[in-house]
């Protein structure tokens, strides 16, 4: 029987790419790019032998295959708490919370002793946004490990989300003492003695320490532009420029910690709402940033800019969301002034910044791919852009049909 289910796991962890078929009718793998080349078959139908398959599986990332295997030897014995734990960790890995939630309750139920469980199944409850219910998990994986700093670590999360400054402090300190050269414990840290200072945010500090902000299938996280592209707005924004963004988040704060005179298109009122909170705990003068809430397409054919000093595009992405953001963006925006491109790694973003680089009225002067999102910065050289026809913009006619060539103009 497990030969017959080795044979199925093959199918699931085969590549496309992988050439040849693999072999099944030997214990070895033979195929040199299968996930599982160097895994033994067992030739036992036991617990333990689905479980090997399982733990393998899970470490070449398959899955809904290691979720099998663990499901085969839980059926045949339910009361090893390992089992439960290798079901759990695939389980999250194919971000099923809920069903690794169960996996892990299940794991303890059986070794209640074993601080590792308790630790994955507080980091759970964090993913499911229930931090009420990770402390206690957390802290009972403290009571049976002391020395766990990661636990340590993931606690003083929780304090620094809920601002408690002295709880947090005193995690990331355990976590510090325990593994002095992890750098992310020290900057926890030093943030969280920042919290206690009741000192307003400074740019940095909020670089260094995004609030999440967003929610992403049900939780709350920090999303937006990469850490490359906000260090440039904070060296070239300069205090009384007049901004536009679409999108908003981490760029939004600091647009206002610069003292810009700055819009911001958003939808999402919940989002404005947790952004205004924020600034106000943290001290930032958000009195300048005017929230437009309603999607761009609605919000900007209403608006009366002028003399911009430089606009973001970083909505929904979605076609032909970025278009109509630039189409009607760009017109505010002073000859001179910026047009920064987000996500260019996107279909959307790399089309519009592709455009732009041929166009005789766009300079660019910053192509920033140094990690992902990517993103493109230009610089207005002239007006025009809008009053072509086809024929006179470089990119639309590189993308002609051959056909059209042919046709009479």
């Amino acid at each position: 029987m497990i030969q017959k289910w080795w044979d199925k796991l093959n199918r699931l962890g085969k590549s496309p790419q992988s050439p040849g078929a693999i072999e099944t009718g030997t214990p070895m793998i033979t195929t040199q790019q299968h996930p599982l080349a160097n895994f033994r078959l067992p030739e036992s139908d036991s617990a333990d032998a689905y479980h090997g398959i399982g733990k393998a599986q899970l470490e070449a990332g398959n899955w809904q295959a290691a979720i099998q295997a663990c499901r085969q030897a839980i059926e045949r014995d339910a009361s090893c708490c390992w089992y439960y734990h290798t079901l759990g960790q695939a389980l999250a890995g194919a971000k099923e919370w809920q069903s690794a939630l169960h996996a892990w309750t299940e794991a303890i139920e059986r070794d209640p002793t074993i601080s590792w469980f308790h630790y994955e199944l507080g980091r759970i409850y964090i993913r499911l946004g229930n931090p009420t219910a990770a402390v206690p998990a957390l802290q009972k994986s403290l009571a049976l490990y002391p020395d766990f700093a990661w636990a340590h670590y993931e606690l003083g999360e929780i304090w620094l989300d809920q601002e408690q400054a002295e709880p947090a402090i005193t995690a990331f300190r355990q976590a510090l003492q325990l593994c002095p050269e992890e750098t992310l414990f020290q900057d926890k840290l030093d943030f969280a003695y920042h919290l206690q200072s009741g000192q307003p945010m400074r740019v940095e500090m909020l670089l260094k320490h995004p609030p999440k902000l967003h929610e992403v299938f049900g939780q709350l996280g920090s999303l937006g532009l990469s850490k490359s592209v906000l260090e440039f707005l904070h060296q070239q924004v300069q205090p009384g420029w007049r901004t536009l963004e679409t999108g908003s988040g981490i760029s939004t704060l600091l647009f206002a910690l610069k003292g810009a005179e700055h819009h911001c298109i958003v939808p999402d009122a919940a989002l404005v709402e947790r952004l205004q909170s924020y600034s106000r705990h943290q001290q930032i003068p958000i009195d300048r940033v005017t929230f437009h809430i309603a999607r761009s397409e609605t919000a900007l054919p209403q608006l009366q800019l002028t003399d911009l000093d430089l606009i973001l595009i970083d909505g929904r992405h979605a076609f032909p969301s970025p278009f109509i953001d630039w189409y009607y963006m760009s017109n505010f925006l002073k000859v001179g002034g910026l047009c920064i491109v987000d996500d260019t790694q996107l279909w959307t973003g790399d089309v519009l910044q592709q455009f732009l680089r041929l166009e005789a009225e766009w300079e660019l002067i910053a192509d920033l791919p140094i990690e992902s999102p990517n993103s493109a910065v230009f610089r207005k050289l002239a007006e025009g852009s809008h009053d072509k026809w086809w024929l006179e913009q470089p990119y639309a006619l590189q993308q002609r049909p051959q056909s059209v060539e042919r046709l009479p103009l």
